[in-house]
């Protein structure tokens, strides 16, 4: 059985279904000049924070880095920043019921729960039969599975990925049983010629 962290390398290596128009998605996240502070474009501070505690709560720090370290925070406002109107609003239409609705259950913001509180609460979520709870936590682990496998932590650290490499020489299976394969159109040849 996979674990979700063995689960997530999968979909990271699949290349997760993008949710935006992939052309936009090949610029880098804009420098931040030394000195400065990150500054989101397209969520409020607080919005960010939230985000970044659940995408924490997906892509948890092990012993790689987690979300929050990979700064899937911020490719999440930098996509929605360039994302249709239509998943923009939908995103933070989502988030606003998310917010309202831990207030609710918690009288507490996400941020201020312990992170087993955290983890419990979108559990339940990802559980729920109403419509735009989990709708919403869906497009979230998208986000957080494309932040994070587009990052250098992910990228590097979590898949190993080595670069542009290339075999000058690849041997093949060495596999005993696999050495005297042979297609099957070659046997039917074979054996009318005999």
């Amino acid at each position: 059985m996979f674990s979700r962290r063995e689960a997530l390398r999968v979909f990271g290596a699949a290349a997760a279904l993008p949710l935006f128009d992939p052309g936009r998605l090949h610029h880098p996240l804009a420098q931040v000049p030394s000195g400065q502070a990150w500054q989101p474009r397209f969520l409020d501070v607080n919005q960010v924070e939230t985000v970044a505690s659940i995408a924490e709560c997906i892509i948890p720090r092990t012993d790689t880095p987690g979300a929050r370290d990979a700064g899937v925070h911020e490719y999440v406002d930098f996509a929605l920043e360039r994302a249709e109107a239509t998943v923009q609003q939908r995103f933070t239409d989502g988030l606003t019921w998310f917010t309202a609705h831990v207030a609710t259950l918690r009288r507490r913001t996400f941020t201020e729960l312990r992170r087993d509180e955290q983890t419990r609460l979108l559990t339940e979520l990802s559980e729920s039969t109403s419509s735009q709870g989990p709708a919403f936590f869906v497009q979230m682990k998208e986000l957080t599975i494309e932040g994070y496998y587009r990052s250098e932590a992910g990228m590097f650290q979590e898949l190993k990925f080595a670069g542009n490499t290339f075999l000058s020489e690849f041997q093949g299976c060495s596999h005993e049983e696999h050495l005297s394969w042979q297609p099957a159109e070659a046997n039917s040849t074979a054996e009318r010629d005999s």
